[in-house]
């Protein structure tokens, strides 16, 4: 199955074939095999693994977004996503630590989603 992830910042940042592909969803941590039955789904921030046919693990961190799976392929957007070897290991030590950062990581994107509303509805200091 193909997998396509891709963000309207970046453009397509990865894209494959896999064998299984982890994430989870605002309702809960979810797998992807082949031939999977269609579906379409809200994620959540945190991250996206993929095993591809050689076996090669790619980990990437989401800000959300969603997936759409049909069966033959699977579409990932995200309004960002990172490559796991991007992210400061540093950042990584602990799971608190991994928490309060996919907690900033949603802030920014709030903050951008804020921002955009007022320039769109001309509207200052409301929101």
């Amino acid at each position: 199955m193909i997998v396509t992830m891709l963000s309207p910042t970046d453009g397509i940042v990865w894209t494959g074939k896999m064998k299984f592909l982890a994430f989870r969803t605002v309702e809960g941590s979810m797998g992807v095999l082949p031939k999977r039955a269609p579906i379409v789904t809200h994620l959540s921030v945190d991250f996206v693994k993929i095993i591809d046919e050689s076996e090669t693990e790619h980990l990437f961190a989401t800000y959300g977004g969603f997936l759409h799976c049909d069966g033959e392929k699977v579409s990932i957007v995200s309004s960002k996503i990172l490559k796991a070897e991007d992210i400061d290991p540093h950042i990584m030590k602990s799971s608190d630590q991994r928490a309060k950062y996919l907690i900033e990581l949603q802030n920014h994107v709030l903050k951008d989603a804020k921002m955009e509303a007022t320039v769109k509805t001309g509207r200052s200091g409301e929101m």
